[in-house]
């Protein structure tokens, strides 16, 4: 009987062993994905790693950079600093810090040239088109634009144009449901047109690096690192996130005027050429838009064409009949009709060779000494881009 009592002890011993060691198969959702077991869930993050925010936020694995094309703008840092909220409560801001090019006013002269000779080759009137450089960027081709304002509505034409499988799955399953409505189908239909503008992109997930200057934490343990000392974490955050070149353009919203599958950092290029013709054929289709809607409601909308709507609309992305500009563009507009109608030309239109067009400004303003390669200027010490591919 004892011996029978040990050999049942001992069987039973065996199999719970067994079944402590043999791993459990893993879970099976609806949808046929296998559910993360313990052993796959993310480590608890270090806490003086970054905190991010939905602006800069890390993520993917990254890939090693493109080498081509060259990317010509600025860079920038990200400085944070602590506030107080009405409350009292302590809260960490963000601020963009553009790593700058020595930009003298030789540089900007010379610019300002180059700006006037490709609009007036292009047909368009070179006074205009300058003061619009002039007040977006003081005649810096190599601006990368990250005020606030600025990274609020790239950020919001970022989420419109930027194609994504998840939410165009979301978008057309809406289109099937009997209770989504008329209008509504017909806002996704013109989003999902939007997206679809820049989907063969090989840059998509583009992102660029950059360096956050972070607090140490009272609680942290680094070595050689004294509590309350500044230390630097490198984040990344995609290319379209950002305005460029002389005019300050949102990647999403002018990219396509040039081409649909270039990097967004090709409106630095050439020393303010790319960005020039870009102007003028952006300005072109949004005259002709706000001329068509004029037409159709003359009363709402009355002359168009003008120096006062041509500016509204390229500033503030709609047609209005009597608009409002900035007091920035009224000081810049000093000694001008602002009802006199704007000249933005025929020639060299928007499906034109670019290699022609390129060509062609090269040889003119080479010739004219506001073009060449004696003019790139240096990247400062510690401010070499660097792009990531996601």
């Amino acid at each position: 009987m004892i011996r029978n009592t040990t050999t049942s002890l001992f069987t039973l011993f065996f199999f719970l062993c067994a079944s402590c060691t043999t791993p459990e198969a893993p879970e099976v959702s609806a949808t046929g994905s296998v559910a993360p077991t313990a052993q796959e869930e993310e480590p608890e993050k270090s806490p003086v790693e970054f905190e991010t925010f939905s602006e800069i936020e890390d993520q993917g694995p990254v890939q090693e950079p493109y080498q081509a094309p060259p990317y010509m703008c600025e860079t920038f840092r990200v400085e944070t600093s602590t506030a107080r909220d009405e409350r009292g409560r302590p809260q960490t801001k963000f601020r963009h810090r553009r790593n700058r090019y020595s930009w003298k006013k030789a540089d900007r002269v010379r610019t300002r040239n180059l700006v006037r000779t490709v609009a007036r080759e292009m047909g368009a009137d070179p006074d205009f088109i300058a003061k619009i450089v002039l007040h977006e960027s003081t005649f810096n081709p190599y601006a990368i634009h990250v005020l606030n304002p600025d990274l609020e509505s790239n950020k919001k034409a970022e989420e419109d144009f930027i194609y994504r499988d998840n939410v165009a799955r979301d978008l057309r399953w809406q289109l099937t449901q009997p209770k989504t409505s008329d209008a509504v189908k017909s806002g996704i239909r013109r989003r999902l047109a939007k997206m679809e503008r820049y989907r063969g992109n090989p840059h998509l997930g583009d992102r660029i690096q950059f360096e956050t200057d972070k607090k140490v934490d009272l609680s942290a343990n680094l070595k050689n690192v004294k509590k309350g000392e500044k230390t630097t974490v490198k984040h990344t955050r995609s290319v379209w996130a950002y305005g460029y070149g002389l005019a300050g353009m949102n990647a999403t919203l002018f990219l396509h005027y040039w081409d649909t599958e270039a990097p967004p950092w090709v409106l630095c290029q050439d020393q303010g050429i790319v960005a020039t013709a870009v102007l003028v054929w952006a300005l072109r289709k949004q005259k002709a838009e706000c001329l068509s809607v004029a037409k159709r409601d003359p009363d709402k909308y009355g002359e168009q064409g003008t120096i006062r709507t041509v500016t509204h609309r390229f500033a503030r992305g709609r047609c209005e009949g009597t608009p409002r500009l900035k007091p920035s563009w009224y000081k810049l507009f000093e000694g001008m009709d602002l009802g006199s109608q704007v000249r933005l030309g025929r020639k060299w239109k928007q499906d034109s060779d670019r290699d022609e067009l390129l060509a062609h400004m090269r040889t003119v303003l080479t010739e004219k000494g506001y073009y060449g390669d004696e003019f790139i200027p240096k990247r400062p010490k510690g401010a070499e881009p660097k792009i990531v591919a996601y």
